[in-house]
């Protein structure tokens, strides 16, 4: 008896089954991150406003100014979450493409280096090495969030007077890495980094907090685009992603 169709049948039950255990997972995630990690920086940005709200006594205009700035970045850091949640979501839904255009180094590299005053104030160079001469075709609102995504993770995980590199490699000229001198990455979260229904995120040098899911929205960008993410790290010496 010919059994090669019942076999098909099987494999793709199998397959689906799986796709169902791990969109479940990733939804069950999701929530944990909806109910638990948005809520550190809402209550950090409440408790810096909290003196501002009460009109606290010795609060100066220049603890005022320095007040109001720490929550911006905090809210700046929310909306980059809120952002990569929204994303995420459209990746499993299969509502996700990506549009080419010609975009200049500069355009690459805008929201990047909106970066620089968050490592400057860690103690860690953000250092740009690509030429102005570079031009690519990429979608211009994904392609520069991949870039931004490796330059946030990398001061994350910098210590102070680490550095960060954005370079074109000679020995790849169809890519764009983003390398750093700071902690590198265990061995065992490797093969699980762009994975979203396995939680690999952990917290910074200075206990900086983040959701996990801006490795894996990157490299679903990159697959988009036609392309892909890849890493070398060693711990303790530093992390290079090649995109």
């Amino acid at each position: 008896e010919d059994i090669t169709e019942r076999k098909q049948i099987e494999t793709e039950l199998s397959a689906a089954h799986d796709l169902a255990e791990q969109t479940t997972r990733l939804k069950d995630r999701l929530i944990a991150i909806l109910a638990h990690d948005l809520r550190a920086p809402v209550a950090a940005v409440v408790t810096l406003l909290e003196p501002l709200r009460a009109g606290t006594e010795g609060v100066d205009e220049a603890m005022r100014a320095e007040l109001i700035e720490a929550a911006s970045n905090r809210l700046r850091g929310l909306g980059a979450m809120i952002q990569d949640l929204l994303d995420a979501a459209r990746v499993q839904v299969g509502n996700f493409t990506v549009s080419k255009a010609k975009l200049r180094v500069e355009d690459v590299l805008l929201r990047a280096l909106e970066l620089k005053p968050i490592a400057e104030a860690k103690g860690v160079r953000l250092i740009n090495e690509l030429g102005p001469e570079l031009v690519l075709q990429a979608d211009p609102k994904y392609f520069p969030q991949v870039i931004q995504n490796l330059v946030s993770n990398a001061i994350k995980f910098c210590r102070r007077g680490d550095s960060i590199t954005i370079y074109a490699p000679k020995e790849r000229r169809d890519s764009i890495a983003v390398k750093d001198t700071g902690v590198g990455i265990p061995p065992r979260m490797m093969p699980h980094l762009f994975r979203y229904d396995v939680v690999t995120t952990s917290l910074g040098t200075e206990r900086e907090r983040g959701i996990g899911l801006g490795l894996p929205l990157s490299q679903d960008i990159m697959r988009a685009h036609g392309g892909q993410l890849r890493v070398e790290s060693q711990e303790g010496q530093g992390t290079t992603f090649y995109v």
